[in-house]
């Protein structure tokens, strides 16, 4: 009779054993991973230059239920293509519900449009898009996203209540000439915020271009380039959004060469930042020891009242290397800006007063 007992208990303990392995079974939900290919096909190639750093995906299983909102995912660069990181989902069927490209600013820069909007007739695939997700094979889901227009809002693209910022932009108008007619060249249009470029835009010139750049940035410097001559103009975001027609006058350019004497002491290196109504010009400067004097060859530009301010460096390679553009180099010193008068081929300019302890911006 014990015996019998004992085996009973045994054999209960053995069916709840079993059947406790069959729950946990199930619930150990089989994954599969998913990523999002970022199709750019009604953009050109613009996507790469807003600097986005993440996207935000909301995805919805095939019952409805919202899985993600608005979760942000890393972007990776796969060689001229752009993923986003790998997500790991229960095996099935899943819906992407929005979609959209921020930058450093949390500004949304593109959008994946949904059916029905406004923005929708501009790709093949509007939002919801639905894929698969399996046990074995990782899939990449392509999403079809549109920039960020001036004046767009995110009703335009389907979404409503949206927590994100869009991100401005303004039109700026650029016009080239040479002897008062229209001249052909490309233009190189960099944003930099608190002294660090954000984004660079290029385009040619006919005559005249228009571009939209965008306002989240606090300086904005336009290179023109026409047959080897190069201007320069530097903006404050509110001047050009103020004033954005920007001529280049690129007409009777000559070359000069100015030599400041009198300095109170050796300069091995300069750059030099020679300023007026039509643009910037910068040049580098090398020290005569001997004669105690500065000497730089400005080439083709329009003789003219300027302004020029010298920033003295320790070495060349701060002044030389390409990697220093958009770059801070403290302890620096500039000196005081003195005008002088572009009319002849070689200036002689009375060295001015130093101002110690200047920070100045290489290539601005």
């Amino acid at each position: 009779m014990k015996n019998s007992k004992w085996k009973g208990l045994f054999f209960l303990f053995i069916v709840l054993l079993i059947s406790c392995k069959n729950d946990e079974n199930e619930q150990q939900e089989v994954m599969g991973e998913v990523s999002f290919a970022i199709n750019t096909s009604a953009l050109g190639a613009r996507i790469a230059d807003q600097n986005p750093v993440s996207a935000l995906v909301s995805i919805e299983d095939e019952s409805g239920n919202l899985i993600l909102s608005l979760e942000e995912l890393n972007l990776v660069a796969l060689g001229e293509e752009t993923v986003t990181e790998e997500i790991h989902l229960v095996i099935g069927q899943f819906t992407v519900t929005e979609f959209l490209i921020i930058n450093a600013s949390n500004e949304a820069v593109y959008v994946a449009p949904l059916e029905g909007s406004k923005m929708a007739a501009y790709v093949e695939k509007p939002l919801p898009v639905s894929f698969q997700v399996g046990a074995t094979i990782q899939e990449s889901v392509s999403v079809e996203v549109l920039e960020v227009v001036p004046g767009s809002t995110p009703i335009d693209f389907g979404l409503v209540d949206f927590p994100i910022d869009f991100i401005n932009l303004f039109q700026v108008d650029i016009s080239m000439i040479k002897d008062d007619l229209p001249a052909d060249g490309m233009v190189t249009i960099e944003g930099y915020k608190n002294r660090s470029l954000l984004w660079t835009e290029q385009i040619d010139v006919e005559g005249t271009a228009s571009i939209h750049l965008y306002d989240n940035v606090d300086t904005i410097i336009i290179e023109a380039f026409y047959d080897g001559l190069r201007l320069e103009k530097s903006y404050t975001l509110e001047q050009i959004q103020n004033n954005p027609q920007v001529l280049f006058n690129f007409s009777d350019t000559q070359n000069f060469v100015i030599e400041v004497v009198g300095l109170d002491r050796d300069v091995d290196y300069a750059i030099g930042r020679l300023s007026s109504e039509n643009g910037l010009h910068k040049i580098f400067f090398e020290g005569d020891e001997a004669q105690n004097l500065l000497v730089g060859n400005f080439q083709r530009i329009p003789p003219g009242t300027y302004t020029l301010v010298l920033s003295v460096f320790e070495n060349e390679n701060l002044i030389t290397d390409p990697e220093a553009r958009g770059s801070l180099y403290k302890g620096v010193e500039s000196y005081e800006p003195i005008e002088i008068v572009l009319n002849q081929p070689r200036i002689i300019v009375q060295g001015p007063d130093i101002l110690l302890n200047n920070t100045i911006e290489v290539g601005t």
